[in-house]
């Protein structure tokens, strides 16, 4: 926890006053409504006919800040949130015209379900503490079994574009499963950095190695970048560096031994013209296409122009700083490569802006969050928020840089700017944590679970153990 305190110590944060919160409150909606009318005429500058998505976009951004207000949550995180959600429905807008209605019907459905998981999480939450070694370790038992229950679930269902991450519920609706091993794995770390006990490092390991498998079995590489990127950010800043250095050469070593184990698959395959199956053609097929990504990315001035990457490199390059009226079409635009095509439609100066909302919601939230918990141990929910906070972030930077091709291409959506029911309901839950473990005061407050009436000190409010180092 020092760690985090002293990269983020620069600047001191005041608790807001009531008359600052009121003041806050108006310059946020003041900015909203500002945000709404650029993009409404941006939008009809760039050729939309209808405007209609301006009211879902104010109204939203208007409960964002609505709800800021109430809770008493930093104003300049919710109106970076309603930003964002204004920049996506227009993103949307422009890459799919012919799709604003199922766009907006996305956005409220996402919003709401968010609201009623992060709800219904927050009151099972402030009524369960982990005080003891049992509760411990059945809580870390379940969250694993969670892990893989559902990587069983996926395993049952036919592939999708060569992965298994999608459940179908009927021939239209689809939910992408594997997105859910990121708050898992959040609330994972959080449980385990409260609990009273030793060798942590231990279990965090494990847990990585579980969620490895299964995603790598599923072959859904972006989520387990993204968890592993998580991993790696939390074993050293609450973790013994040492240790914590010991257990990433050890895990880099066994992902080095797995690497060959799939190139020997590969090889296999390729002498028997294919015609293997089971784990060898698993893991040749992993390498194959993990190795492609890595190549193309290396020789991206070079492959054929039909190639998806190739086109979002050159529409991008297109684009320039004011974006292009050129419409070739990228090819998962609503999805993977929202930024490529945000940078092709809209320019990078556009992009940029996107970039920068995203580092300034994390870098706001880290500083109140610093700020709130500067003289006290973090507690489960504490813990979860600022893991939701990094998580996010995380998940942002990530698909921008793989847009732009500073690293090798991976199917990650933009939070809160790519279409798609599972991520959109994922990243407004996050954000919604965050937003929530930055505020003054809980939601709900704790019950009592024992109505027996006590004597002198045995009367008073138990303090929690303090968690051991990890």
């Amino acid at each position: 926890m020092n760690k985090i305190k002293n990269l983020f110590s620069s600047i001191e944060n005041s608790p807001l006053s009531l008359n600052l919160s009121r003041n806050g409150a108006v310059a946020s909606l003041i900015i909203h409504v500002v945000t709404v009318v650029l993009l409404s005429f941006f939008a009809k500058a760039k050729g939309v006919e209808s405007l209609g998505f301006a009211i879902p976009m104010f109204i939203v951004g208007l409960c964002v800040i609505g709800f800021a207000f109430i809770e008493k949550i930093d104003f300049v995180m919710a109106l970076t949130v309603s930003v964002l959600i204004n920049v996506g429905i227009t993103a949307q807008i422009l890459i799919t015209p012919d799709n604003a209605d199922s766009v907006i019907s996305e956005l409220k459905l996402s919003s709401v379900l968010a609201v009623a998981v992060v709800a219904v999480f927050l009151f099972i939450e402030n009524r369960l503490a982990v005080k003891s070694k049992k509760q411990a370790y059945v809580f870390l038992g379940l969250l694993m079994a969670a892990v893989v229950a559902i990587f069983g679930i996926l395993m049952c269902f036919p592939a999708t574009n060569g992965t298994h991450a999608w459940i179908y519920i009927n021939d239209k609706l689809q939910f992408q499963l594997t997105t859910l091993l990121i708050p898992l794995f959040i609330l994972f770390e959080s449980v385990l950095h409260v609990a009273p006990i030793g060798h942590k490092w231990i279990f965090s390991t494990v847990n990585i190695l579980i969620n490895a498998m299964a995603l790598f079995v599923c072959r859904e590489l972006g989520t387990l970048i993204i968890i592993a990127a998580m991993w790696i950010i939390v074993m050293f800043l609450f973790g013994d560096i040492k240790v914590s250095a010991a257990v990433l050469g050890v895990v880099v070593l066994l992902v080095a031994v797995a690497v060959g184990i799939c190139f020997i698959a590969s090889l296999r395959a390729e002498k028997a013209d294919g015609q293997v199956d089971g784990l060898t053609s698993l893991l040749s097929r992993t390498f194959n296409h993990i190795s492609q990504r890595v190549t193309q990315w290396i020789n991206i001035k070079e492959i054929d122009s039909t190639e998806q990457s190739a086109v979002a490199f050159r529409s991008i390059i297109r684009g320039g700083l004011l974006g292009s009226d050129n419409e070739t079409g990228i090819g998962e635009e609503r999805y993977d490569y929202t930024f490529a095509s945000i940078a092709q439609r809209c320019g990078m100066l556009f992009g940029f802006v996107v970039a920068f909302l995203y580092v300034a919601f994390f870098y706001r939230g880290m500083k109140v969050f610093m700020h709130k918990t500067e003289d006290k141990e973090l507690n489960v929910a504490e813990f979860f928020a600022i893991g939701s906070l990094i998580g996010f972030f995380i998940s942002s930077i990530i698909p921008i840089f793989c847009n732009t091709f500073f690293l090798p291409l991976i199917g990650i959506p933009l939070p809160l700017i790519s279409s798609g029911m599972s991520s959109g309901l994922v990243c407004r839950f996050l954000v919604l944590i965050a937003m929530l473990g930055c505020k003054e005061r809980v939601l709900f407050p704790p019950i009592k679970l024992s109505f027996k009436k006590k004597d002198g000190k045995a009367a008073q409010e138990e303090k929690p153990e303090k968690p051991l180092a990890r």
